[in-house]
């Protein structure tokens, strides 16, 4: 696992994780989710559908938690799953599939 192959493979993602999730982020936001806000909300109903589909493939091809904090040392991110939300790299992984899922279904409404 090579950041170059991740970032081609997972563009979307690793805009939120490599971008957003600086190591300072805690400084500019009171929540991960209020970052997850902040991101996702620039993004429109077609990117929104390109990170569903990413986080889903992420899901699939690093299902543990061991792998998921491989990835996200890979990707040079300051969020830390456990740390910063309280959940397993695995179910953090989740929240943030269903986040997304609840965005693009608001804005089918």
């Amino acid at each position: 696992m090579d950041l170059e192959s991740l970032t081609k493979q997972y563009p979307h993602s690793w805009t939120l994780m490599g971008a957003y999730c600086t190591v300072d982020w805690r400084d500019e936001y009171e929540t991960a989710e209020r970052l997850y806000d902040d991101a996702f909300g620039r993004m429109n109903r077609g990117e929104l559908e390109e990170i569903d589909a990413e986080l889903g493939a992420i899901a699939a091809e690093y299902p543990t938690d061991d792998a998921i904090e491989r990835l996200l040392d890979t990707i040079g991110t300051g969020l830390d799953p456990s740390l910063d939300t309280g959940r397993t790299p695995v179910q953090w992984l989740g929240d943030l599939r269903r986040h997304v899922r609840g965005l693009i279904d608001a804005r089918d409404a």
